[in-house]
């Protein structure tokens, strides 16, 4: 008898060893639902699931498992060396899945900054995290406007031009004009101009002690790559991968 793709998927989950019992049966339990919804409900465009002690409302969609697996089983976020951070700056922050992560994970921490443009997935992270600080925004090198061209869960870009909805974007460096524990940064593509910018001035990067940045369309970075991690390196930053996101760090925090 062929196991449906589905039913691996939740057997993978519980099969998780290196996890406590209680993350495994909370992911299993998510992804269950999830799936049993976008199978026999495809057209309802949200559902209702447990998850960090909360009930979330998240996009019916595979993308939203995707995120849901990347962040709460492969832990994408756990940070290599002991930290507690108590300000999180959270670029690109979707429906607050990475967000729930780290209010569970860090008890230290006193404020969550969160900037998310997309309309649908801003409205899911307001209700998802009530206590952070919401700003339905895109960051870039500097403040103005600029097109996203989709709403989607896991592909909305920011353009200068073309067709898409016009929202507004704040300069990276004017939210560097205060110190982070922490920055998470997840931007679909738009982190390589904005880094390569700070890099020009380095010291930029030091306002934040942690940097958790997942770099995408590779072919279009690459002329900015040895910049960035230059940079960071010049600081004294270590970098390391975890899933797909590149950790830069110091050792002793």
């Amino acid at each position: 008898m062929k196991i449906p793709r589905a039913l691996w998927d939740i057997i993978a989950v519980l099969l998780q060893h290196k996890l406590p019992w209680a993350d495994r049966k909370m992911v299993a339990l998510a992804l269950c639902s999830m799936k049993w919804k976008l199978n026999v409900k495809p057209d309802v465009s949200t559902i209702v699931v447990a998850l960090a002690g909360r009930n979330v409302e998240l996009c019916n969609d595979a993308a939203s498992q995707f995120i849901l697996k990347e962040v709460l089983l492969d832990k994408v976020y756990e940070p290599m060396v002991h930290m507690q951070p108590t300000s999180i700056l959270d670029l690109g922050a979707n429906q607050g899945i990475a967000g729930l992560y780290f209010v569970q994970r860090f008890k230290s921490l006193k404020r969550l900054v969160m900037y998310e443009p997309a309309g649908n997935c801003f409205q899911l992270l307001r209700n998802n995290l009530p206590e952070a600080e919401h700003h339905q925004e895109a960051v870039g090198v500097q403040d103005g406007k600029q097109r996203l061209s989709s709403s989607g869960v896991v592909n909305a870009r920011v353009r200068d031009e073309g067709e898409g909805l016009e929202v507004p974007v704040i300069s990276m460096r004017s939210l560097l004009g205060v110190s982070w524990d922490l920055v998470k940064m997840d931007i679909e593509g738009a982190e390589w101009k904005l880094l390569a910018d700070l890099s020009l001035t380095p010291e930029c990067l030091g306002k934040g002690k942690y940097w958790m940045i997942e770099f995408h369309q590779l072919e279009v970075g690459a002329e900015y790559r040895s910049q960035i991690f230059e940079a960071f390196a010049s600081q004294g930053y270590k970098n390391k991968l975890r899933g797909d996101v590149v950790h830069f760090y110091h050792e002793n925090l």
